[in-house]
């Protein structure tokens, strides 16, 4: 398993040659709970942040260079105006690609770009219990929860064409 505050104290001098005012981290956590996400930000009530990051990238087969770009792209969101990944985020993801071809920081990555063994990945499935369909271009999106949308369709419309929404629900099948 990869030494994780190696890593990290890598990232943050990388950060500091670019002049990128990352914010203090007081904790790097590994995360074996996560199923599809490689790392996450946690802004904490003192203003640091706690970072982790998944197992599955501190396995010895996967290259250093997939770890330290998650661990770039966490810290990423330490900086102010960064908590998601808007126009400053994405710029500054953009000025470390271009200095260091070797990471590839943007929004999502999957598994084959982060070199991660067959055996370890996970597909995501779930059944959907709710359908939003569009009245005027028929476009479909799916829901597992309840959320704003499914309660007031009448307050939304379709993002591809402005029209309303209908909502369908479906019964999820025997068992579950």
């Amino acid at each position: 398993m990869k030494d994780i505050s190696r890593l990290a104290a890598e990232c943050m001098a990388e950060l500091d040659a670019l002049g990128i005012g990352y914010r203090a981290v007081a904790s790097l956590k590994i995360n074996d709970r996560a199923k599809c996400r490689w790392g996450s930000c946690l802004p904490l009530p003192d203003g640091t942040f706690e970072i982790s990051i998944s197992y599955r990238l501190l396995a010895d087969g996967v290259d250093d260079s997939a770890v330290k770009g998650t661990i770039i792209h966490e810290l990423l969101h330490t900086v102010p105006g960064c908590a998601n990944h808007g126009k400053l985020w994405q710029s500054y993801a953009a000025l470390v690609n271009a200095r260091y071809p070797q990471y590839n920081i943007k929004r999502t990555a999957s598994f084959d770009e982060k070199g991660v063994p067959a055996e370890d990945r996970v597909v995501r499935q779930y059944t959907a219990k709710y359908k939003i369909v569009c009245t005027r271009c028929g476009a479909c999106s799916y829901r597992k929860k309840s959320s704003a949308v499914i309660l007031h369709p009448e307050k939304y419309r379709c993002g591809k064409c402005g029209g309303s929404l209908r909502i369908y629900a479906f019964s999820a099948p025997d068992g579950e």
